[in-house]
């Protein structure tokens, strides 16, 4: 066999090779999504059914399935984790808020998410006690009213 037929040959299987490992990379990433969203799903469930205080860790892990080393794979602590989680709700309820009401005012829509939150919580004591410990810690606090500025900004 010549030089030229092996050296084809390596090429082909290189890239055959390049090619399986991106979709094993794909697949790969694809479980790697599933298996945060199926633990953010279930931190958000206990947050929200009896209060970040009252969740654990250990409840987490064992409700999701998943190994303690899984979770702190993707996620430092439970802080971590509910700030995730916190996110999560933060942008369902401004892309459900900015979808009605129709309006391009930043102000506006800043006060309306604000109503919905002080609504939310006068009407569920768990609501109330979670949005509490949102802006009672000091790292939540530093990621979401930033993020909560710089929307405004852009709207």
């Amino acid at each position: 066999m010549g030089m030229k037929k092996r050296f084809e040959r390596a090429r082909i299987r290189t890239c055959r090779d390049k090619i399986r490992d991106k979709i094993l990379m794909t697949t790969r990433e694809i479980k790697s999504r599933d298996v945060k969203e199926k633990i953010v799903t279930v931190a958000r469930d206990l947050v929200l059914k009896q209060g970040y205080q009252k969740t654990t860790i250990r409840q987490i892990i064992e409700t999701a399935g998943v190994s303690s080393s899984t979770l702190y794979h993707f996620f430092q602590d439970k802080e971590d984790i509910f700030l995730y989680v916190i996110f999560d709700i933060y942008i369902k309820s401004i892309q459900l808020i900015h979808s009605t009401a129709n309006e391009d005012d930043a102000v506006f829509l800043y006060a309306l998410n604000r109503v919905v939150e002080l609504k939310g919580a006068a009407k569920h004591p768990v609501l109330a006690k979670t949005l509490f410990d949102v802006y009672s810690s000091r790292r939540i606090r530093q990621r979401v009213l930033p993020a909560d500025n710089e929307r405004c900004r852009l709207i």
